[in-house]
């Protein structure tokens, strides 16, 4: 048999399931709809093709209106009724965000007669990309020229926040004209939408490793399947020997079983495959000085060879540099056009926002200054009513609306108007991927820290470490993602995310290191390594004076991270000082309304007065900062589940169990109904509720709580401090109180960052 014989035979991982045999098989499954029978606008004509959960048939428009042929899928009928009506919905409002040449677009949608779900595609008449290319045999270039095509798609779905998730030749046609169309969007996920676990579904041989394990969806499995696309395309034909070392650079790259050491969008992907095309360095490939220097002979050996040559290749170029030249005014043009868009808009944008603003005058409202609240209220309300032609307008106003929010720490309302934004994506809305980014992190996170981890994990899929438009918030993912590792007990992932966001800070020149110091003092604090959260806290203190001033929310915020670290190490008046000073600037920068940053404050001036060993007054000013916790939105609260634990260790502290219990029974229910919280607990509430309970001789009680602390502190790594006070259970059960019960708090079970 012929080598192309053998190509010919080869089967892509699952094909054997699109054998005759299978395909006979599955012919004497039941039909969902017949020939002829009316759908919609529709008039069934034959079907096209089935798998596990749909039937795709071809239709005709039946309407009179004119002629019309789609791809109509609907639920087949031995699937599971509850997750193919779940899928075919979710691709459908998928398909209707993407506008693309290369994507098969959504012509319509519906319910038939007996309820099911239903929409129609436009029909591609084209052929697989690989027996496109091996029926013409296209060599090596022109494979990556389509591939380039297939590239720029997925990046176009990726900026709509549409995550493929299936790449693979039978889901990728060549029309007629040479166009990639890509089809099949049916296990396909929306980054905006939940980050939990993603459907463990794919092609073998194409998903990537995360989405076999049913890691939650990301940029990186479609990253990983484009590497494999490229493999299968260019194995029959490989490049040239001048290119093969670039070629494989890049689907070393692509491939990689690490996400985040994959190229970080389709995009820069392409734009290694086209330099490949062009003879240009690969990023891939490194930046040595001898390889670029190898690309640039290999890209100009014919102007080397001689004087003649080189004036033949002149001219050649300046052939290329005036379609060059030409190329560029077309672009430019484009570019004036969309700049003078861009312009109105932000004019609109502009206008809208002072017309909010201006309903402020006091004239307005009988002689009384409105709160800034109530002229954001206003502004809001005008959004619901007006611009509801103008998507681009309405969307950026929603987003600016979000992000003033967001600093006046309404984190609920900012989290409502960006999912308003976020809902006008595929409907007029454009936004870049800083953009896009920045609204994904106004997002409300799952109160599971697994599935927040992977939410973070997929803004930073989105987002790139050399983009200097992008830094910024992929920094602020990071940071957030440090901050959720602790709830999972994984201490060293955190702190070595929190290093590596520092040295990004400092490769990029920006002022954020002294955030990640701060929660790095944090962290270190917990574990109980107090010379070194000193430290650290005091770097984190200069670092915020020098970039941020002495008036500013993150000055309240590193104030108050530090006189936690000094009364730590007991430094008690420094921490005094320290606690004050946040305590005086959150009033004079929020008013004393009992914002989050003012209650933030006063819970760390009473942390300083219960390591000092005065539990009184923490006691009264941690039941205020529960009080007001309470008056705000659930998701607006200031961590009053930790001031609820506080609260317990000082009731226990000043002579009050019964009172402690209840204030720790308080913070169970309160972490139960999802209240804030500033630090993971890992079984110390259920430690000192069992004390309690052996102290006064309920032995069930305490044993049962005991087995509770030992189950919360399983994920907490070798190192946590809750491993050494869970290493024997309550003394015994008898009506003496255990040694921490009673004790004053400057005794060895004082209040820690950890309690």
């Amino acid at each position: 048999m012929t080598q192309t014989g053998l190509r010919r035979l080869r089967l892509e991982p699952g094909e054997a399931l699109r054998s005759q045999l299978a395909q006979q098989l599955f012919d004497n499954a039941e039909d969902v709809l017949r020939a002829g029978e009316r759908v919609g606008a529709f008039r069934i004509v034959d079907e096209i093709g089935r798998g596990g959960l749909g039937v795709v048939y071809r239709a005709e428009r039946d309407d009179g209106s004119y002629h019309q042929q789609v791809a109509l899928k609907v639920m087949a009928g031995d699937a599971d009724p509850a997750l193919a009506e779940h899928l075919l919905d979710r691709e459908r409002r998928l398909l209707a965000r993407l506008q693309h040449p290369g994507i098969a677009r959504l012509i319509d949608g519906g319910r038939t007669d007996g309820g099911q779900l239903w929409f129609a595609m436009e029909v591609v008449d084209g052929e697989r990309l690989d027996h496109h290319c091996e029926r013409r045999q296209l060599p090596g270039l022109a494979r990556l020229r389509l591939f380039l095509q297939v590239c720029d798609a997925v990046d176009y779905a990726h900026a709509q926040l549409v995550v493929h998730r299936d790449l693979k030749p039978a889901n990728i046609l060549v029309d007629a004209r040479g166009q990639v169309r890509l089809l099949d969007f049916g296990i396909a996920a929306a980054l905006d939408e939940g980050a939990g676990a993603a459907l463990q579904a794919g092609t073998p041989g194409f998903a990537s490793p995360q989405q076999n394990r049913g890691d939650a969806a990301g940029v990186g499995d479609d990253i990983f399947q484009l590497g494999r696309l490229l493999d299968l395309l260019m194995a029959a034909t490989p490049p040239p020997s001048d290119r093969r070392r670039d070629l494989a650079a890049i689907l070393r790259r692509a491939l990689d079983p690490v996400p985040v050491a994959r190229y970080r969008t389709a995009g820069a992907l392409a734009a290694d495959v086209q330099a490949l095309i062009e003879l240009r360095p690969v990023t891939a490939a490194g930046a040595a000085r001898g390889y670029r220097a190898g690309r640039f002979v290999l890209r100009h050996r014919l102007a080397l060879l001689g004087l003649a040559v080189a004036v033949a290749a002149l001219a050649g170029l300046t052939g290329t540099y005036v379609r060059q030249i030409g190329l560029a005014n077309a672009e430019a043009e484009a570019a004036r056009v969309r700049a003078e868009d861009d312009a109105a808009a932000a004019r609109a944008v502009t206008d809208f926002m002072v017309s909010v603003f201006a309903q402020a005058d006091p004239a307005l409202h009988k002689g009384r200054k409105p709160s800034i609240d109530t002229v954001l209220e206003a502004g809001t309300a005008r959004i619901e009513n007006e611009l509801h032609d103008k998507p681009r307008i309405r969307a950026a106003i929603l987003s600016a609306l979000s992000r003033i929010h967001i600093r006046l720490r309404h984190d609920q309302q900012a989290y409502r108007l960006a999912e308003a934004a976020r809902a006008l994506i595929g409907h007029g809305a454009e936004f870049t991927r800083a953009e896009l980014s920045d609204l994904l992190l106004r997002k409300p996170v799952p109160d599971d820290s697994a599935q927040a981890i992977a939410h973070y994990q997929s803004v930073i899929g989105l987002l790139d470490p050399d983009d200097p438009e992008t830094i910024r918030n992929l920094l602020y993912a990071k940071l957030r993602m440090a901050a959720s590792y602790p709830y999972l007990g994984d201490y060293p992932r955190a702190l070595a995310l929190l290093e590596e966001i520092r040295r990004l800070d400092r490769q990029h020149g920006l002022p954020e290191e002294a955030s990640a110091q701060q929660l790095q003092s944090l962290l270190l604090g917990q574990l109980e390594r107090y010379d070194e959260a000193l430290a650290t806290a005091e770097q984190a203190w200069a670092a915020t004076l020098a970039q941020r001033g002495d008036a500013h929310p993150y000055t309240v915020l590193g104030g108050g991270d530090l006189a936690m670290a000094r009364a730590d190490a007991g430094r008690f008046a420094d921490a005094h000082a320290a606690a004050d000073r946040a305590v005086d600037l959150a009033i004079r920068l929020y008013g004393d309304d009992d914002g989050p940053h003012l209650l933030w404050s006063r819970m760390r001036k009473a942390y300083v007065w219960l390591r000092e060993g005065r539990p009184e007054p923490a006691v009264g000013l941690l039941r205020e900062v529960i009080a007001a916790s309470d008056r705000r939105e659930p998701g607006d609260d200031a961590s009053s589940v930790t001031a609820a634990d506080w609260l317990g260790e000082a009731l226990l502290a000043a002579g009050d169990p019964a009172g402690a219990e209840a204030a720790w029974l308080d913070a169970e229910a309160r972490q139960a109904a999802g209240r804030g919280s500033q630090r993971p607990d890992l079984g110390l509430r259920a430690l000192r509720l069992a004390e309690l309970a052996a102290a006064r001789g309920q032995c069930a009680l305490a044993a049962e709580r005991w087995q509770a602390a030992l189950g919360a502190a399983r994920p907490a790594f070798a190192g946590h401090p809750i491993h050494r006070r869970l290493e024997r259970p309550p003394s015994a059960c008898t009506a003496q109180p255990p040694a921490s019960v009673g004790r004053a708090a400057g005794a060895i079970d004082q209040p820690s960052r950890n309690t």
